[in-house]
């Protein structure tokens, strides 16, 4: 049993969904802050609906205008920010950046600097174990 009549369906009306056209500075302000966000052109073309051509080129476009050649995404971002602490622009994210760096080689100089042991055959890298220099010592006098 049918519910409607097969006759009738080339009346009905039908649905396109139809793209509407959206204005070229809105797609390319729009592809501009998609960018800055960190999505990839792959990701835009999803998003805008625009093909890869078109998204090529704006992110071009954008370099030119001075968009960052890398830009960060946000699980990136968030993870140097858990490692390093918050930062606003580029230059900051190098300020912190050489801070831990800087930190890093002052804690290793110090933790290097901690197992030298000054002995009468000079400094050496590791304290000797428990009774090993007294031994050598007895060796060295027979």
């Amino acid at each position: 049993m049918s519910v409607y009549d097969p006759q009738e369906l080339p009346g009905l009306p039908q649905w396109v969904r139809r793209r509407v056209p959206r204005d070229p500075g809105e797609t390319a302000a729009r592809c501009f802050e998609l960018l800055e966000q960190g999505q990839t052109p792959r990701e835009i073309v999803v998003e805008l609906r625009e093909t890869p051509d078109v998204v090529s080129g704006l992110r071009e476009r954008w370099l030119d205008m001075g968009g960052a050649d890398l830009v960060l995404t946000r699980e990136a971002r968030s993870e140097l920010e858990d490692m390093l602490g918050h930062f606003a622009t580029v230059a900051e994210l190098v300020d912190q950046v050489k801070k831990r760096a800087q930190l890093d080689v002052a804690a290793l100089v110090t933790h290097a600097s901690s197992n030298v042991v000054l002995d009468s055959r000079g400094p050496t890298q590791e304290a000797p174990e428990h009774g090993e220099g007294r031994i050598a010592e007895r060796e060295a006098r027979r």
